[in-house]
């Protein structure tokens, strides 16, 4: 939980971090880099995408070294110390001097997955979008975070797999393409962002939220939630997406949504459906049984602690009318564990 608690505290004291805008030079320095890199091993070239660092920022501003799993490749580079700076020099020569450390005959980096991760990242055949964001911190020992995040994003499959580290082109590719569907589907709604609308929660459906959260959560002897604006954001980023899968990262995350355009969705809906899931959940055997009862032990998880929730009018082609996500600190559903 410490890299998602850390993470969850940069959000909202922010004014621990700035942002240090790269200038158009410095996103062309990133550019010429990564395509140097790129055309010494024969692959074509990627370009900057402003929505790729608007989202890197929002990992960069955690001010954390650890990576967070979502849709887009990513590289991390960081300095120690008040007052140290970095550029895309400083970030770009770190990553390609791994190089010296994949070795493409057995596809394998020489000081084990990460010891080469971030020069494959920048070499990867099929990446042709990458944006790049920049902070100063004051947290941790940090000086300055660089985060870069790449689309498509790199396969990982498995410690020897062809498609992890190697461009060349591999039978299993096929299979990996259909795994691709989620991150392409969640970067064409950023870079789209005009086919969805914010539905923003008026006061009285955030204390709806709350309370049919706290209903539930008396139910069963834990304690209440409370709203929290920067996980309302959180969500918004994902319900903005309008899929519905799971994007795995700091939080905890129920879905709801509805199909057809102009259909609209309320708190009571999603918790509705949320809380319906309790007669699936089998206290003794701490599982579900029956029906999916994950959304209902997030709901009631016991030290969740805050809410927030965001919703969404689509104009896609996959069907989706409103979605409505909600984040949750500290997340649940952990292995092995009871709700309450």
């Amino acid at each position: 939980m410490v890299v998602a608690m850390a993470a969850f505290a940069m959000i909202v004291m922010a004014t621990t971090t700035s942002a240090k805008q790269f200038s158009e030079d410095e996103k062309a320095a990133f550019v010429n880099l990564h395509n140097n890199a790129r055309a010494a091993v024969g692959v074509g070239p990627v370009a900057w995408n402003d929505a790729l660092a608007a989202q890197a920022l929002q990992h960069a501003r955690y001010c954390q070294t650890g990576h967070i799993p979502g849709p887009y490749g990513e590289n991390l580079w960081w300095s120690y110390g008040a007052g140290t700076t970095g550029t895309p020099a400083d970030a770009m020569s770190y990553w390609l001097a791994e190089k010296a450390k994949y070795y493409y005959d057995s596809n394998y980096c020489s000081a084990g997955e990460l010891g080469c991760a971030h020069y494959t990242q920048v070499v990867w055949r099929r990446t042709a979008y990458v944006g790049c964001a920049r902070v100063a911190c004051n947290r941790n020992g940090l000086g300055t975070i660089i985060a870069c995040n790449y689309f498509p994003l790199t396969i990982r499959e498995s410690a020897r797999s062809a498609e992890k580290l190697n461009w060349c082109v591999h039978a299993m590719e096929r299979s990996a393409e259909a795994k691709m569907v989620v991150a392409m589907a969640a970067f064409a709604m950023i870079i789209m962002a005009t086919t969805t609308t914010a539905q923003e929660f008026s006061a009285n459906e955030k204390a709806v939220f709350v309370q049919l959260h706290n209903n539930a959560r008396a139910a069963v002897g834990v304690g209440p939630v409370a709203w929290n604006d920067a996980l309302a954001a959180q969500a918004l980023q994902h319900a903005s997406y309008c899929q519905t899968q799971h994007i795995p990262g700091p939080y905890g995350e129920n879905l709801w949504w509805s199909y057809g355009a102009g259909t609209t969705g309320t708190p009571a809906q999603a918790m509705s459906y949320w809380v319906g899931e309790r007669p699936y959940y089998d206290y003794r055997s701490n599982s579900c049984v029956g029906g999916e009862c994950g959304h209902y032990t997030q709901v009631v998880w016991r030290r969740t602690a805050y809410v927030g929730c965001a919703r969404v009018a689509c104009n896609t082609n996959n069907g989706i009318g409103t979605i409505i996500a909600c984040n949750y600190y500290p997340g649940g559903n952990i292995y092995n564990e009871r709700p309450y």
